[in-house]
């Protein structure tokens, strides 16, 4: 059987498809860097500002997916012939996201859009009535905490849109700040099914990888393991608190939730929570990431519906039960019953 190269099942490896071969593309993943963390105004996702006028890595910060020195340039992997997104930063892509959530925000705390600014990574402790020092997270930018118990923390809310205002420009003293309304947002990603190290080793010209255990999104995971604990644990909260909450998906991850999708409102828009979703399209050398759909739900109706597995029938776990007493009982494995034979005329 032939064997399938890293190119059938990596997408984007830092940030341009796999089959984007172009000089500047190479020597751009050679530096290991991430097209999604500009570190200038004037970097351009396509690399239309050349590195012989300005060297890529003082345009871009580094992947820093699983390692700061080894990272895993893996962006998304292919399910079917669509990437599937698998690295939060990738949502970050130009300001898509964060608008398309801002517009939800503003129509549910009236609030203009434009007051509003995007506050990465908020430690979510329950309980802390005030702020205290920055800390760095896993991924390298500043986290605030809100303070109390380290070990209490919920963990971080991915971003906090809110409009923050002073009448004093330019001073760094809390006192001479206040905070207006605020929203949450949740950035979720897919798991990875499978081994995509090995692939990506060969793809980046490594040892050569044998085709086994191809990486793959596994969508149930991602949901029943990540976003729904997340619901319950940072989203609940929040919900107590009175904070909107959203959270943005890709459509593909959306749609194996059918559960989510029954309990979302396109023509009403609740003030608890709301599901941006998003997709990447192919356009030219690279894949952009755009607004699909922004879908608003009661939270409580949400969380019950994603954490409510549909029962159906008992049979089979009757049956199991039968045959595993059988077993017990007799040391002897269960006779089923062969289906009865229709005699046709």
């Amino acid at each position: 059987m032939t064997r399938r190269l890293p190119e059938t099942y990596l997408a984007e490896v830092f940030g341009f498809p796999s089959d984007v071969r172009d000089d500047d593309v190479e020597l751009f993943r050679s530096l290991c860097l991430c097209p999604f963390r500009p570190m200038r105004p004037d970097a351009s996702r396509d690399l239309s500002l050349p590195h012989r006028e300005v060297p890529f890595d003082q345009q871009f910060a580094r992947c820093t997916k699983n390692s700061v020195i080894h990272p895993l340039g893996v962006c998304s992997v292919y399910a079917g012939t669509q990437p599937a997104i698998t690295c939060p930063v990738r949502f970050g892509e130009g300001e898509t996201m964060l608008n398309a959530t801002k517009e939800w925000v503003a129509s549910v705390l009236q609030t203009p859009a434009e007051l509003m600014m995007a506050i990465p990574e908020i430690r979510l402790v329950p309980g802390a009535a005030d702020i205290s020092r920055p800390e760095v997270s896993d991924s390298g930018s500043e986290v605030e905490v809100i303070s109390g118990s380290k070990d209490a923390s919920a963990g971080n809310i991915d971003y906090v849109l809110a409009s923050v205002y002073t009448d004093q420009v330019g001073s760094n003293i809390m006192a001479d700040y206040y905070l207006g309304h605020y929203a949450a947002l949740e950035v979720q990603a897919v798991y990875i099914s499978g081994n995509v190290s090995n692939p990506f080793s060969e793809f980046m010209g490594g040892q050569r990888w044998d085709g086994s255990n191809p990486p793959r999104p596994d969508w149930l995971s991602s949901s029943r393991k990540r976003l729904v604990p997340q619901l319950a644990w940072k989203g609940s909260i929040l919900h107590a608190w009175n904070i909107p909450v959203a959270v943005c998906v890709q459509l593909a991850f959306w749609k194996t939730m059918p559960y989510l999708s029954a309990v979302t409102d396109v023509a009403e828009t609740f003030p608890d929570m709301a599901w941006v979703i998003v997709d990447l399209e192919r356009r030219g050398r690279t894949y952009q990431l755009i607004h699909v759909n922004t879908l608003s739900s009661q939270f409580e109706t949400a969380l019950t519906a994603a954490t409510k597995a549909p029962a159906g029938s008992g049979y089979l776990v009757e049956q199991a039960i039968i045959g595993k007493a059988i077993l017990l009982l007799t040391g002897s494995k269960p006779r089923r019953p062969k289906p009865s034979k229709v005699k046709r005329r």
